[in-house]
């Protein structure tokens, strides 16, 4: 019974990177699609991030009049429908698009929630051990959902939205979860307790780390037809590695971060940026590999590193709703990943390759400027401390 409880729980966290299910079809349907823009192709795998935004900004009122199983229940069906209707409606770009719309819907729904219910379902002793569960399942999910798609996408480039009938269990099992209830009304805790210094770093810091983290997820499919090193099933494999090594981050999360203390996201940007120079530079398909699990150890701890951070900045009455806008700070930059990244590099007259050296050095400036500012926090306390 314990054990049905836990995969129920957990079951929708294995949806989360389920988008990634896509992006070994990126050099596929670009071609497909010879009329339609690079950035507006890669734009469906970050697309659902933005449309989640206003979902996930309103989940806590949400789950006050809702109970959290049907808002998930009704979210992972949005999620099917706009994840498998390509595999009817194909013919057209804006048929791509709207289905990425509806899928951003449903998953705006899980987002937020799927933490909430292990919050709901497990005593505080029990959700430590349930969150490393949770990143696990993730991981996991990543890891599918890629190879997955990848392996579809060898076959024909709409085969890869086949990937998401792995959606109707998980349906199933989140049906089977008990009732719940209600959570307690949203009291307004006052929007200008979040415009302070220290929160809106870290969301600024969150849009710049997403906008150069999916360099990979966006791009990869493109370079390793670029270079002549196979197609989208090796795709899949590189991104199923990065997904394979976060569960392992995920379960060690709270050691490694304990560890790095205040200066878990300036270590994270630093070798999230080191990952995308080692593509800059390699040659063949092993480097490729180990960057992509150098990216995916680190990403699995990055959420986590930074909601403590954007708690912290704020009163515990503004706690939720900080980490709501943060969550959201990360979707932003995942949607503004391919326009920007795009646009400098039109700007500055790269290559596809050369956006990884772009991403590298700018993941590393920002990494500076990071330890400086917790540099200064520290410093900052320390001053602020009595003696004696």
């Amino acid at each position: 019974m314990r054990l049905k409880k836990m995969i129920t729980v957990l079951s929708p966290s294995f949806a989360l990177t389920s988008i990634v299910a896509l992006s070994p079809a990126i050099a596929s349907i670009s071609q497909a699609f010879p009329q339609t823009s690079i950035s507006a192709v890669q734009s469906l795998t970050t697309l659902p991030s933005l449309v989640a935004i206003a979902i996930i900004l309103l989940s806590g009122r949400l789950s006050s009049v809702v109970t959290k199983k049907r808002i998930v229940a009704f979210s992972i069906g949005l999620m099917i429908l706009g994840g498998l209707m390509p595999l009817v409606l194909h013919q057209h770009f804006w048929q791509l698009v709207a289905a990425a719309v509806i899928f951003g819907l449903g998953y705006g729904g899980i987002s937020p929630l799927t933490t909430a219910l292990i919050h709901e379902h497990y005593s505080a002793q029990e959700q430590p051990t349930m969150l490393g569960f949770q990143s696990a399942v993730i991981g996991m999910g990543g890891v599918l959902f890629s190879y997955i798609g990848g392996r579809l996408a060898s076959l024909c480039w709409w085969y890869a939205y086949g990937a998401f009938v792995l959606f109707i269990p998980i349906l199933f099992l989140v049906l089977m979860l008990p009732k719940g209830e209600l959570s307690p009304p949203v009291k307004g805790s006052g929007l200008g307790e979040l415009l302070n210094p220290s929160l809106l770093f870290y969301v600024g810091q969150s849009i710049v780390f997403a906008i150069f983290f999916y360099i990979l997820q966006t791009n990869l499919a493109l370079l390793v037809a670029e270079r002549g090193l196979g197609g989208s099933e090796l795709s899949g494999k590189i991104l199923s590695c990065q997904s394979a090594v976060g569960i392992i981050s995920g379960v060690l999360g709270g050691r490694v971060l304990g560890r790095l203390r205040e200066f878990s996201l300036p270590v994270i940007l630093a070798c999230t940026g080191i990952a995308q120079l080692i593509v800059y530079f390699s040659g063949s398909a092993a480097p490729l590999f180990f960057a992509a699990g150098l990216i995916g150890f680190f990403f699995s701890i990055r959420m986590p590193a930074g909601y403590l951070k954007a708690t912290a900045s704020v009163t515990p009455a503004a706690a939720t709703l900080a980490i709501s806008v943060y969550c959201s700070s990360s979707q932003v930059g995942q949607f503004l990943s391919p326009p920007a990244v795009n646009s400098l590099s039109e700007l500055l007259s790269l290559t596809l390759e050369q956006k990884f050296l772009l991403g590298g050095c700018c993941l590393l400036g920002a990494a500076m400027i990071s330890a400086v500012w917790e540099l200064r926090c520290r410093g900052r306390k320390a001053a602020e401390t009595p003696r004696g």
